[in-house]
């Protein structure tokens, strides 16, 4: 991926942006993407983090010495630049962009997510951020509904009872089919 800024280095979180073009390497056919480090906190054009160390690199000799080439890492493990504007991070989190440039946080809504968290981070100097290594993953996430949420304002609808709910949950049932349907039915009718 090429690049007008040349400060993007390894660690940053970066999106794309413009319009990729066709073009040919030694008679080969390829293409130009291009990047820049991600600017606000959930951004919808999140692509991947700039690799510390690439394994493979795809591209070679695509882009000029001018047009900045970064390898950037779109699936794998990866070292990624993080604060902790959402809370600290415990391993297994997602991670999204924050409003600092090239930097993630934790991720608490839905939304636009890079990757999971490898490594657990509860302390960053004021108005810094520190690498940890993350899995990237990147695309659409929502955070999972509580269980008892489902349950309270599905079981009006579904002829269950707090007590039956209740024991479902404490049995280790997920869900019960009979309230997500009546929900489903619920909803078609009021539509």
């Amino acid at each position: 991926f090429g690049t007008l800024d040349s400060s993007i280095e390894a660690g940053d979180v970066v999106t794309y942006t413009g319009e990729a073009v066709l073009s040919s390497v030694s008679g080969v056919g390829t293409s130009k993407a291009w990047i820049k480090k991600s600017s606000g906190s959930y951004d919808h054009t999140l692509l991947g983090v700039i690799s510390t160390q690439p394994n493979q690199v795809y591209g070679e000799g695509v882009f000029t010495f001018e047009e900045n080439p970064r390898p950037v890492t779109l699936a794998g493990r990866t070292l990624a630049k993080v604060n902790l504007d959402n809370g600290p991070i415990k391993t297994g989190d997602r991670f999204t962009s924050s409003n600092v440039p090239g930097v993630a946080m934790k991720a608490d809504k839905a939304g636009m997510t890079i990757g999971i968290a490898l490594q657990s981070l509860d302390s960053v100097g004021s108005g810094s951020y520190e690498k940890i290594i993350v899995a990237i993953n990147s695309g659409y996430w929502a955070p999972p509904v509580p269980l008892t949420d489902l349950t309270s304002s599905q079981q009006a609808g579904s002829g269950q009872t707090a007590s039956s709910s209740t024991e479902a949950l404490s049995s280790g049932w997920m869900f019960d089919l009979d309230i997500l349907f009546s929900s489903i039915i619920r909803k078609f009718g009021e539509a």
